[in-house]
């Protein structure tokens, strides 16, 4: 059984394939990208950058998100079965695969959808199980945005009482 985070991933994930379709780069892409999913049920793409993870840790990423219940991550990369080890990363595996992974996030938690290059046609979904500096990085961006919103509620009643 599907979460409700996953289904709205892989919901996302479709208007976002658009990728695979139309650019023969669909999973070299030169910049990570945060998107959002606005009040029409449309992703709309906020912020890039040519690594994910300063993407992920900039001050101006929480930002863009603040306001909106679902955010993604879209980027590319290697992927390599667990089986080779940890201490083999995925690019030098022999098993490597290239994969284009979008990652949302919203108030219910955390879900990963992958297509591969040589399977684009198939999605590989994971409610929360994902682990890793990326996950981490997704999560702590969710758990900023919350505070940021709090904050901005908190402040929002103060002024109210006045």
């Amino acid at each position: 059984m599907k979460t409700a985070t996953e289904k709205l991933a892989i919901m996302a994930e479709a208007q976002l394939d658009y990728i695979h379709n139309d650019h023969k780069e669909g999973y070299n892409l030169p910049h990570a990208s945060l998107w959002v999913l606005n009040d029409s049920g449309n992703m709309v793409c906020r912020q890039t950058h040519p690594d994910v993870y300063e993407l992920l840790s900039d001050d101006y990423a929480v930002k863009m998100i603040e306001g909106y219940d679902f955010f993604a991550i879209l980027t590319c990369g290697w992927a390599a079965p667990l089986s080779d080890g940890d201490d083999v990363v995925p690019s030098k595996s022999k098993n490597r695969r290239r994969v284009r992974l979008m990652v949302g996030a919203d108030y219910n938690g955390v879900a990963s959808v992958l297509r591969f290059e040589d399977t684009p046609d198939e999605i590989v979904c994971d409610a929360g199980q994902a682990r890793g500096s990326l996950a981490d990085a997704v999560v702590g961006l969710f758990k900023d945005k919350q505070k940021a919103e709090t904050k901005k509620s908190n402040m929002m009643g103060e002024n109210n009482n006045e």
